[in-house]
């Protein structure tokens, strides 16, 4: 049975990993934009294209032979999900007589105050 240290109230795993893991190999990446848009961490593909461009990220070369999706990663869709819009336009009818609708405060009133 192991035994997991805990240091400053963080736990401590050791885990054994494979050296290849660690370790750059001397041939480039090859990679598509799209590929390398996931790889780093789902930044623009414009943004991602010009790093490697720009020589800012080595052993990495982009495969531009492939046309590029054009609807956008699961990821980044689920990402950007909101609400929909309120309308600004009233889509219910007024109520013809005062007292047909009522709003309340079913609630009732805070038990702490506020400023």
């Amino acid at each position: 049975m192991e035994t997991i240290l805990i240091t400053n109230r963080l736990y401590s795993i050791r885990v054994k990993i494979p050296l290849q893991a660690n370790t750059a190999t001397e041939d480039p990446l090859t990679i598509t934009p799209d590929e390398l848009h996931r790889l780093m961490g789902y930044i623009s593909t414009d943004a991602a294209t010009k790093l490697v461009k720009n020589h800012l990220v080595d052993r990495i070369e982009l495969d531009e032979s492939q046309d590029t999706p054009k609807e956008m990663c699961k990821s980044c869709l689920h990402n950007r999900m909101t609400q929909k819009p309120i309308s600004k336009v009233l889509e219910i009818e007024a109520s013809e007589k005062t007292g047909d609708e009522i709003h309340t405060d079913v609630w009732g009133p805070a038990p702490i105050e506020t400023p």
